[in-house]
């Protein structure tokens, strides 16, 4: 089972470099847990302050957990309120490939350089409405890398498009510190590279079982 807590703000450039920190933080929680072979449940919550989304999802595995690419598909529920007491339910449908690799060592110069194994992924998902209209999108393509036994550094470039608004590309640095076992702490930044202007901070609580 694993469990993460999320808080995250962000601004719009102008406003930070004019000193304007209007940011509401924004709440979010994802858990899954394994149902049996290849099967997985999960969920994700998240609470903003003009909507709150929550989303109950099935993943099946493809590939046998043995093999280096890792492909699933995923189909869920769920409930989107925005502005006010109605809501929209949704039908989401998504999928991934995935890939683990061996460390590499090197140097640039006499520094030491490379890292202790890593991973790559590719994930999408759409959402639709009860009409059966796309009505939310997103892609992540995501990089990641042990650089030490309790030190990880993850990075992400996310498109999405929500309703109302253009789609928007962010570029998501993190790192990740292993408190202890099976508990660790990522703490990231986030900002638009195409379709919006805003830079953000995200803290997460990991928490495997």
């Amino acid at each position: 089972m694993f469990l993460s807590f999320t808080i995250s703000g962000e601004e719009a450039r102008a406003a930070l470099l004019a000193g304007r920190v209007e940011a509401e933080p924004n709440l979010s929680a994802f858990a899954e847990i394994g149902l049996g072979h290849r099967l997985t449940g999960g969920a994700e919550l998240s609470w903003g302050d003009t909507s709150q989304m929550t989303v109950l999802f099935l993943r099946r595995t493809l590939t046998p957990p043995d093999t280096a690419w890792q492909v699933a598909l995923d189909a869920g529920l769920g409930m989107r309120t925005v502005d006010g007491p109605g809501s929209d339910a949704l039908v989401r449908l998504g999928g991934s490939v995935g890939r683990g690799f061996g460390g590499w060592e090197g140097a640039i110069g006499a520094l030491p350089f490379g890292h202790a194994g890593g991973w790559a992924t590719i994930e999408g998902a759409a959402y639709f409405d009860t009409g059966g209209t796309l009505a939310i999108w997103q892609t992540e393509a995501t990089l990641g890398l042990r650089l030490a036994d309790r030190l990880r550094t993850i990075l992400a470039l996310k498109a999405e498009e929500w309703p109302g608004a253009d789609p928007i590309v962010t570029v998501r640095p993190s790192v990740v510190l292993d408190l202890r076992e099976g508990t660790s702490l990522q703490a990231g930044l986030h900002a638009g590279i195409e379709g919006s202007d805003t830079v953000g901070l995200s803290l997460s609580l990991w928490q495997e079982f």
